[in-house]
Parts: structure tokens; C-alpha cells; sequence
């Protein structure tokens, strides 16, 4: 029996795909898109109730699919839409620089 061995991405992964897509260069267009595709067809999510954990794996595709859109997320709020006042962590408000919704439309270089 053969063992499956995993594709060990780098942690930069997103980034480096995101300065891939500056150029609009189709081949590396088309690399991104396979490895989006790859991964979408082997993603089944996540069942935490028996330790069944593919969050990474939902991150790296949520990722590259903001990077073909030329969008990212928003380093303000990490992504997630809001941030707490700073004298009490409970009260939130909408993150002023992506007005909530966590991305934020990539610079162009």
C-alpha cells in the first residue's frame, strides 16, 4: 500500500500568489486557478466534533480565490469585519477600512 504524502505550502503562499496575479500574466493565472481547482475538489470541510479539522485547508482556498478576484483581507481587522475599542475588548465596531466585510481590493504595483 502506498502512503499519500501532502503538498507542504509555504506560509507565504497567499502573498506569492498575489504578486503572480499583479502581471495578468494567463500562465500564472492558470497555475493559481489549478491549484485553486485542486484543492476545492479535495476539500470535504470540516466535522470538529471528531477531530476532522480542514480550516487551513478552507483559509488557503478562501485566499486564493480573494487573489484572483485582486482583492485580500483587510490587515485593519485580520479579516474579520470588525475591531474592539481599545478601552473595552466587548464593544466592536465595523472596521473603518474595509466598512466591514474583512477585504480589501489589492494594490496595484
Amino acid at each position: 500500500m502506498s502512503e499519500s504524502k501532502w503538498i507542504e505550502l509555504p506560509e507565504g503562499l497567499l502573498g506569492e500568489a498575489g504578486k503572480l496575479l499583479v502581471g495578468e500574466d494567463s500562465a500564472n493565472r492558470s497555475l493559481i486557478e489549478g491549484l485553486l481547482e485542486y484543492l476545492t475538489e479535495t476539500y470535504e470541510g470540516c466535522d470538529h466534533s471528531v477531530n476532522i479539522c480542514e480550516c487551513g485547508t478552507a483559509a488557503v482556498i478562501e485566499g486564493l480565490q480573494l487573489a484572483l478576484d485582486g482583492k485580500k483581507t483587510c490587515s485593519n481587522c485580520s479579516g474579520d469585519g470588525f475591531i474592539s475599542d481599545e478601552e473595552d475588548d466587548y464593544n466592536q465596531a465595523s472596521c473603518p477600512v474595509c466598512s466591514g466585510s474583512g477585504v480589501v481590493e489589492k494594490e496595484k504595483v
